[in-house]
């Protein structure tokens, strides 16, 4: 019968442990959905570690093959910050910003009706649009006070699949994005 009690209990703390750690776990699912659904900060800060690692995995070193978040000021004292510049031979650089928008594309996956994804498809591909034209804009390439760069930005999207999804949408965003030196 102690033997009984003891397995009873020892179970009980187990079950009450698993609960908690459950709960934790949700917890933190949420609050990771919330982020990716709306927190531009936080995503913009995933993109721009995104593209730091990929620079570093193609063997560049930071603050010697590239930079990056200098703050830059135009011509008409506004102040821009691209993510990256990566160094080039010659005193050159190529001018690398990092753009995400994940809540149409995360709704287009969770959509229930094929109307409901058509509309999150053209939600995002209107998303990576408007990231296309403000980086445009922006004009890094023309900032005094940069290396000599060429005559267009490279615009880093961290996710593939999210990528391809607006490109899949919208086929002329690449012409759109040449057009417009991105």
């Amino acid at each position: 019968e102690f033997r009984r009690v003891l397995f009873r209990s020892a179970l009980r703390r187990q079950v009450e442990t698993l609960t908690a750690q459950s709960a934790a776990v949700g917890a933190q699912a949420d609050r990771l959905a919330h982020a990716l659904r709306g927190d531009n900060k936080l995503l913009g800060t995933w993109g721009e570690f995104s593209l730091q690692r990929l620079l570093e995995a193609a063997g560049l070193q930071k603050d010697r093959d590239f930079r990056l978040q200098l703050s830059l000021a135009t011509p008409d004292g506004r102040r821009l910050q691209p993510d990256a510049l990566v160094l080039m031979p010659e005193d050159r650089c190529v001018v690398v910003d990092s753009k995400l928008s994940l809540k149409a594309y995360l709704d287009f996956h969770n959509a229930d009706t094929t109307e409901a994804r058509r509309a999150a498809a053209a939600r995002h591909a209107a998303a990576l649009e408007t990231h296309i034209k403000n980086l445009s804009a922006k004009a890094y390439q023309d900032l005094p006070g940069l290396p000599s760069s060429p005559d267009f930005v490279l615009l880093f999207v961290a996710s593939e699949p999210a990528l391809s999804l607006a490109l899949a949408e919208r086929p002329g965003l690449l012409e759109l994005a040449a057009r417009r030196d991105v």
